[in-house]
């Protein structure tokens, strides 16, 4: 998790760790490099064993992440970057480690994001928060598709009221990819 990332109270990977999944460990850093990670850390631990690893991000030589990967048994661990797009490419360029992992997979979701309160860069790219991202590989990956809905529904819910408790709105229709209507949400719940 990028340090910018503890700060935002809509963060998405505390919900999936302490509300939706075991087995999430969270590291905070600007950037992996083995030799300045605690000797504890959880991902010191992983990044001994490269082959074990996976990246769910999406890199130019990233694969679409499907079942036929729950069958390299090799793969124990998945590595994911919690941040904004601008931080997670800063991450990932100025991080060998995760640079180098040999397993790296993209994901291609078939349905819109429930985490409304973030907009993705580009519009209609199927890019999701890090909560559904996990969900969606784990679901993806396994026989069990159980953590997909659940993960949605908690996102939903953690949406409307955050949205409910937008008392003004403001709107940047300048912005590049300006989303309109985006906070109505009888709208976009209808689809």
């Amino acid at each position: 998790m990028h340090p910018s990332e503890r700060k935002r109270k809509n963060r998405t990977v505390d919900l999936v760790a302490t509300k939706c999944l075991r087995g999430v460990h969270v590291v905070v850093g600007r950037r992996i490099l083995a030799d300045t990670l605690p000797i504890d850390s959880p991902l010191q631990a992983v990044l001994k064993n490269p082959e074990e690893c996976a990246l769910i991000y999406p890199t130019e030589d990233a694969e679409t992440v499907h079942a036929q990967h729950s069958g390299d048994s090799k793969i124990r661990h998945l590595i994911f970057l919690d941040a904004t797009w601008k931080y997670a490419k800063e991450m990932y360029a100025s991080s060998p480690p995760l640079v180098a992992l040999k397993h790296k997979w993209v994901l291609k979701p078939d349905k819109e994001g429930a985490f409304v309160i973030r907009k993705e860069p580009l519009a209609n790219a199927g890019l999701l928060s890090t909560a559904e991202a996990i969900a969606f590989a784990l679901d993806a990956l396994s026989t069990d598709h159980s953590r997909l809905p659940v993960v949605r529904e908690v996102l939903t819910r953690f949406s409307e009221i955050q949205i409910s408790r937008t008392e003004h709105v403001i709107h940047h229709r300048e912005k590049k990819n300006y989303v309109e209507n985006l906070y109505d949400l009888g709208e976009r719940s209808a689809k």
